[in-house]
């Protein structure tokens, strides 16, 4: 299995073809997410100011991870 079919920081990189660069606020949301993907933690709230990567780390890329790994949720 390659890393970024199971780990979110990985994916995130993967399908934003480059685009993506990681910092340490990027990285640290995408660890959350990852507990919520493994059903360790149930949700998460974001506040951060705009131009942070909120939008291609949660709103853009976090759906399809979430539900490939979790097919039967909504």
């Amino acid at each position: 299995m390659k890393p970024a079919s199971r780990f979110y920081r990985d994916y995130v990189e993967y399908v934003h073809l480059g685009h993506y660069k990681h910092f340490l606020h990027t990285e640290l949301i995408c660890d959350v997410l990852q507990r919520v993907v493994d059903g360790e933690q149930l949700s998460i709230l974001i506040e951060m100011p705009p131009r942070h990567g909120k939008s291609m780390t949660v709103t853009e890329s976090f759906p399809s991870f979430y539900l490939g790994e979790n097919p039967d949720k909504r």
